[in-house]
């Protein structure tokens, strides 16, 4: 498969995503800067998202930069959504926005 869109936070992830990135001609590659290089021809954007965030929060944080590079939809309607998850009482979504 050629995705149009990766995110990669985890050495399993990166491991398991080897196959698809390495055919993507372009698109976009979010990826943890914690992981090694990745080879491919689409737009790689390297971040801390574990680092600043914590395991558990990276894939949460790498679609908040993916919706702040490409705004898909506004963040704003993210945060609405998650505000309504009872787990989500727990988490300050304002490190989310400001990452």
């Amino acid at each position: 498969p050629k995705p149009d869109v990766v995110v990669i936070t985890s050495k399993d992830g990166y491991d398991y995503a080897q196959s698809s990135v390495k055919n993507m001609e372009d698109g976009l590659i979010f990826i943890d800067s914690s992981l090694p290089e990745i080879s491919s021809k689409a737009k790689v954007i390297r971040s801390d998202f574990r680092g600043k965030l914590g395991p558990k929060n990276a894939v949460i944080a790498a679609l908040f930069c993916y919706l702040h590079e490409e705004k898909v939809f506004a963040i704003e309607a993210l945060c609405d959504i998650i505000a309504q998850s009872p787990k989500a009482a727990k988490t300050d979504i304002s490190k989310f926005i400001a990452f």
